[in-house]
């Protein structure tokens, strides 16, 4: 018997994302981005960055319907928006000659993949102010991909510090949309921190965008850390709808650290519904970090519905970091019974076992229900289990019988076994019935990842039954990531019977699918049996997703009949997908059995 070789696939080694996120930006672009003024002749050179090179060329300029940038009060004039007349002198008299700092951006282009990206900030860090155009003009000539990308938005938040005005109208016109969109948001950003009401009058002039939500929310946010009365006398302003609400959603973390009193009170003007039970999200988590009694007061005045629940849960979330958990948990206990009393209960235990183990547990134990407790239990079992494997797998055993009691013994043996797998071993045994059995099966499968030799050693020690079975099976699988030759040698050496059948058939399929002829190799030194009849029909139909000639010559040569049947009806099933024509004639004569002929063309025949 012989093994083709594997066919070539036919799968594409890519997805070609980049040309994807181009196709998007590029339709960006056109709709809100499109450049006021057409392309700059420059000179043409090579690429120096490591970076793929773009090789599609710039769209044709449309009229731009992003607003003029108003110039500087002090000067008379616009600042020009080309890139190519700012910087067509060689230098100003305070910068460097033009061919210095070319130079200067080979050499940190060219550095070595590990220092590029720190050589090319040091670069644009060190370019003068005097020089930025001209940096700017040569980064996007000789930079390519996410170099180009970083140089220019570095340049520009320099820039946006001196003269946000000339830097935006720089940023609107550049060619790449991807890259114009990333250099009007950094140039934003410079901009909201030296003169928030300037680049809020810009922004607002932007047609309805995604650009617009994110330009107002971002300047939104900077503005409200160093203006907070000037920023919410401009939001207020603001007309109602979707962008003035993610404007108070980013300038309401400050709002609440500065006077949460007056945001809370603002909030309640709002309409109710989904958007104000988010912005009341928000308020509760920074509330609760300046003053967690203050907050929980102010959810207490919230008539019961979802905003009520929503503030509480971000309070939760935020009281585990104040470490403040004690202070929530009689208005925890006094809510009513039902989902929001279960969710409220289990996110203070979570929180609070990661601020203080010891006293969430001892809080959990005395909770005065069962449904409570384990609530409770069942948010924190995984960090229990985490932190104190050993007190947690004790714990388990006095459970009731169930699934929580289930799962906190396999979190807590999966830890145990991980960090101290001898003892583990040793606590094991004093386990009976499906504790015992849970047990194995969660040490076993940890250890067959680090060591799947002593855990095979393990597995052959246990009694022959079903659970041995099973265990012995989830060894293989691992053992077949790290070394599938070590893994097949032992499960060779297996007697006659179900294990050794089952265990070949786990073998031949994980092989097949990293190795095509080591798993053929293997299989040809097998004596011929039972178990090798399944291994073989088990390759067979692994390698039909892939190598149907070879699948074909495997499953005709499984001699036991059923085996035989099911190999080539997994071949037949992959190939009328593929091939419908090809397969339907190979049917007849592939010695399928005429029953299991008709109805794979049945079913091929309903999926049409």
């Amino acid at each position: 018997m012989t093994s083709r070789p594997p066919m070539t696939r036919g799968l594409g080694e890519s997805v070609l994302l980049a040309l994807a996120c181009f196709a998007a930006g590029l339709l960006f672009h056109r709709q809100v981005l499109a450049p006021r003024r057409a392309a700059p002749d420059r000179p043409t050179a090579a690429p120096v960055s490591a970076d793929a090179p773009s090789t599609t060329p710039a769209p044709a300029p449309t009229p731009s319907r992003l607003p003029q940038a108003e110039p500087p009060r002090s000067t008379p004039a616009a600042v020009s928006s080309e890139p190519a007349a700012r910087a067509a002198a060689s230098a100003s008299p305070a910068g460097l000659p033009r061919a210095d700092l070319e130079r200067k951006l080979r050499q940190a282009l060219q550095s070595p993949p590990a220092r590029r990206f720190n050589d090319l900030q040091q670069f644009a860090s060190a370019v003068r102010p005097a020089d930025i155009p001209l940096a700017l003009e040569l980064a996007e000539r000789l930079a390519t991909g996410a170099a180009r990308t970083a140089l220019v938005q570095t340049l520009l938040n320099r820039w946006a510090n001196d003269d946000p005005q000339a830097a935006i109208a720089y940023a609107e016109g550049l060619h790449s949309p991807q890259l114009r969109l990333q250099a009007v948001q950094s140039v934003l950003s410079a901009w909201g921190g030296k003169d928030p009401r300037a680049a809020a009058a810009w922004a607002e002039r932007l047609p309805a965008s995604q650009l617009q939500n994110q330009a107002l929310a971002s300047l939104a946010g900077r503005w409200a850390q160093t203006d907070l009365r000037g920023a919410v006398a401009w939001m207020r302003q603001l007309p109602d709808g979707w962008t003035k609400t993610q404007v108070l959603q980013s300038m309401l973390y400050s709002w609440a650290q500065s006077d949460p009193r007056a945001a809370a009170d603002y909030l309640a003007t709002l309409p109710r519904g989904p958007q104000r039970s988010n912005l009341a999200s928000t308020l509760a988590s920074a509330w609760a970090q300046a003053d967690t009694a203050a907050a929980l007061g102010w959810i207490r005045s919230l008539p019961p519905g979802s905003e009520q629940r929503s503030a509480l849960r971000s309070l939760l979330y935020a009281a585990g970091n104040t470490g403040a958990p004690r202070e929530l948990a009689d208005f925890v206990l006094a809510l009513p019974a039902g989902d929001a009393r279960r969710e409220s209960i289990g996110i203070l235990a979570s929180q609070w076992g990661n601020w203080d183990l010891n006293e969430a547990l001892a809080w959990m134990r005395q909770l005065p229900s069962a449904a409570d407790r384990q609530a409770a239990l069942n948010h924190m079992a995984w960090i229990w289990a985490n932190q104190d494997p050993p007190g947690a797998a004790a714990y388990a055993v006095e459970l009731p019988a169930g699934d929580t009691r289930r799962n906190l013994i396999r979190q807590a043996i999966s830890q145990w076994a991980m960090v101290d797998l001898p003892g583990v071993l040793n606590w094991i045994p004093n386990l009976t019935g499906e504790d015992y059995q849970t047990a194995v099966s969660q040490v076993i499968a940890a250890w067959a990842n680090t060591d799947p030799r002593g855990a095979a050693d393990y597995a052959s020690g246990l009694p022959a039954d079903a659970q041995q079975q099973q265990i012995v099976l989830s060894v293989v699988s691992a053992w077949m990531q790290s070394d599938p030759a070590a893994a097949a040698d032992w499960v060779s050496r297996f007697g006659a019977g179900d294990l050794r059948a089952n265990a070949m058939q786990t073998v031949a399929r994980a092989w097949a699918a990293s190795d095509l002829e080591g798993a053929a190799a293997w299989l040809r030194a097998l004596p011929p049996d039972a178990a090798r009849e399944a291994a073989m029909a088990a390759y067979a139909q692994t390698v039909a997703a892939y190598d149907l000639p070879t699948a074909i010559a495997w499953a005709q040569a499984v001699s036991e009949p059923a085996q035989r049947e099911r190999a080539l009806t997994a071949v037949a099933r992959h190939w009328l997908m593929a091939d419908p024509a090809a397969a339907r004639a190979w049917l007849p004569q592939s010695g399928l059995a005429a029953e299991t002929h008709d109805r794979l063309l049945n079913a091929m025949e309903r999926v049409r």
